[in-house]
């Protein structure tokens, strides 16, 4: 008989899989989605950002808009879903039990391993999920190494361009996936979001998110064939 142990330990296995062959990452307001999920422009994952929309509308309305888009995007689309949340945050903390709903946590504003520690005591075991921490600024390469070896961590992220600095050494040094790029949900002009997305992928960035369905296609072109 397979145990409640082992199928959570599968289940961290094949979310480990597919995070790390991601190459694609939409990232959408729950509270404002898009009118329809086409499967042309579908992402690897898909990132729901309940932060934002919880420090904009509160968190009675993200909880049922979150629930709404998980519902629509296993209905329509294959993509993973991760949410973007600060459990700490002070409009995020009813929202914690969304974890138990998607594959993991992207946590924005991480600076130190400290700031994971606060994220893991926050899921405890209840909601065992994977987590990826999503650097806003740069960090010095010792701090990175640090949270890139939390057990709970499985690929980092950089927000902003000046944030990239020494993710894909501590990535390659603690095992991980090659990182993910622009993993924010400011708004960016197309030409500028590929432009940026070809420079990151120069310096060792193996994954892009984008703000609107309609650059998945440029960036899923774009890891496949790089020398375009």
């Amino acid at each position: 008989m397979v145990t409640q142990e082992q199928t959570s330990e599968y289940a961290s296995t094949r979310q480990k899989a597919n995070l790390a062959q991601a190459r694609s990452f939409l990232m959408l307001d729950p509270c404002r989605p898009p009118a329809t999920l086409d499967r042309s422009a579908c992402a690897d994952i898909v990132v729901i950002d309940a932060d934002t929309c919880a420090e904009r509308d509160g968190a009675t309305a993200t909880l049922s808009s979150t629930l709404a888009l998980i519902g629509a995007v296993r209905r329509d689309l294959p993509s993973g879903i991760w949410l973007r949340l600060r459990p700490a945050g002070a409009n995020s903390r009813g929202l914690i039990g969304l974890a138990g709903l998607v594959e993991g946590l992207a946590l924005p504003g991480v600076r130190t391993v400290a700031d994971v520690e606060a994220v893991a005591r926050i899921l405890g075991d209840t909601h065992p999920v994977l987590v990826m921490p999503v650097f806003q600024e740069t960090i010095g390469r010792a701090e990175v190494d640090r949270v890139a070896a939390h057990p709970l961590v499985a690929r980092l992220a950089a927000a902003r361009p000046q944030a990239r600095s020494n993710l894909p050494q501590a990535s390659q040094a603690q095992g991980l996936p090659w990182p993910v790029n622009g993993m924010t949900p400011d708004p960016i002009d197309a030409c500028e979001l590929m432009h940026d997305a070809v420079v990151a992928l120069c310096e060792g960035f193996g994954g892009q998110c984008v703000p609107v369905p309609s650059a998945v296609v440029d960036v899923e072109r774009l890891y496949r064939d790089p020398q375009r």
